[in-house]
C-alpha cells in the first residue's frame, strides 16, 4: 500500500492540492482579465514619439483583447492636443478609415523623417558622445 505523503488541512484535503471549485483567480480568464483592468492607454498629444505609441496601443489592445473596428475609437479617446486636432481634421477627409490607415496617416503627420526610414538614420548615425548613448541610438533603429 502506499503511504499518503500530503500533509491534511482541517478540512481533510491534502495541502497542496488542487480544489477545482476554489482555483484562485490568477488561474482563470477571469483573473487574467483582472490583471490587466488597471492598464490604461497613454495620451498622446502630438510631441512625443509617434512610433513608440502605437506599439504601446498596440500591445494594449492585443492584453484588452480590443475588436479591430474598436481601435481607431479607442486610440481618439487617447489622443489630446494637436494630435487630437489632427485627427478630427483627418477623419473629416477621410471614409472608411481602418486601423492600418491611421497607423500610417498619424506617423507619417508626427513622426520625425529620421524614424519614418530607420535604414537611413542609422546610417548617418555617429559616435560623438559615450559608448553607452552610442548603443541607446543604435538601439531606437
Amino acid at each position: 500500500m502506499m503511504k499518503n505523503l500530503y500533509k491534511h488541512t482541517d478540512d481533510g484535503t491534502p495541502k497542496g492540492s488542487v480544489n477545482r471549485e476554489e482555483t484562485p483567480k490568477n488561474h482563470t480568464d477571469e483573473g487574467k482579465t483582472e490583471r490587466w483592468r488597471k492598464l490604461e492607454i497613454s495620451i498622446y498629444d502630438g510631441e512625443s514619439d509617434a512610433y513608440s505609441w502605437i506599439n504601446k496601443l498596440e500591445c494594449f489592445f492585443q492584453m484588452r483583447d480590443i475588436l479591430e473596428e474598436e481601435k481607431i475609437q479607442a486610440a481618439m479617446v487617447a489622443l489630446d492636443g494637436k494630435a487630437l486636432s489632427w485627427f478630427q481634421w483627418w477623419e473629416t477627409c477621410n471614409s472608411d478609415i481602418g486601423w492600418s490607415d491611421f497607423k500610417v496617416a498619424i506617423l507619417e503627420r508626427f513622426q520625425t523623417s529620421t524614424t519614418l526610414n530607420p535604414f537611413a538614420a542609422l546610417l548617418a548615425l555617429k559616435q560623438e558622445e559615450t559608448v553607452e548613448e552610442y548603443i541607446e541610438q543604435f538601439e531606437r533603429f
